[in-house]
């Protein structure tokens, strides 16, 4: 959420934090159904927008009993878990299936674009708020089952890499120089 909001910003990052905080708090997740605010307190928060709108019942002027409201507040939180559990066990066998249907072992073409995981790391930038990926880059060899030689320019510059830091490229429009790279690499006699 950090990196989304601050769109390549890093100054000043920290005095976001508690909107963004509010934001996902409020927000239902997607594996138990509910707001994280339901789950920790029992209720949801109320929204400026809730105020302004009159979406908060303020006709109630009557407080409940003390031994009512505590009695109440557990059984919304019994029910709220016991709901939040029944959703993060299908979420769990849904991410499951969704995992070992990819755990499948990706190759690679010669001519092939493909996008490498970012790891170089910077003093004074935080890796979590740059881009996860570079690229795309061209396959220029396959060097085994597991790594393979990426052209990262055009001057040609090259780095071998594991199969598992690449991801494919999607794109539609790939950077000129990778275009006539692979069509170079996909025509010559030794790729076939």
């Amino acid at each position: 959420m950090v990196r989304a909001y601050l769109v390549g910003e890093q100054e000043d990052w920290d005095l976001h934090l508690g909107c963004l905080a509010g934001a996902y708090r409020s927000s239902l997740n997607e594996s138990t159904g509910l707001t994280p605010n339901l789950l920790c307190m029992g209720r949801e928060i109320r929204m400026p927008a809730d105020l302004v709108f009159g979406h908060y019942d303020a006709t109630s002027s009557t407080a409940p009993k003390y031994g009512d409201y505590v009695q109440g507040l557990r059984d919304k939180m019994l029910l709220a878990h016991e709901v939040a559990r029944k959703n993060l066990s299908v979420h769990a066998k849904r991410s499951k299936d969704i995992y070992d249907s990819k755990l499948s072992f990706h190759t690679y073409q010669v001519g092939d674009l493909v996008w490498c995981l970012h790891g170089t790391k910077k003093v004074g930038v935080m890796p979590i708020l740059q881009k996860a990926f570079d690229g795309p880059f061209v396959v220029k060899e396959k060097r085994s089952e597991l790594n393979y030689v990426l052209q990262l320019n055009k001057e040609g510059k090259e780095r071998v890499v594991h199969h598992n830091k690449l991801k494919k490229n999607e794109g539609t429009s790939p950077p000129k120089w990778a275009t006539s790279a692979t069509k170079e690499l996909k025509e010559s006699p030794l790729s076939v």
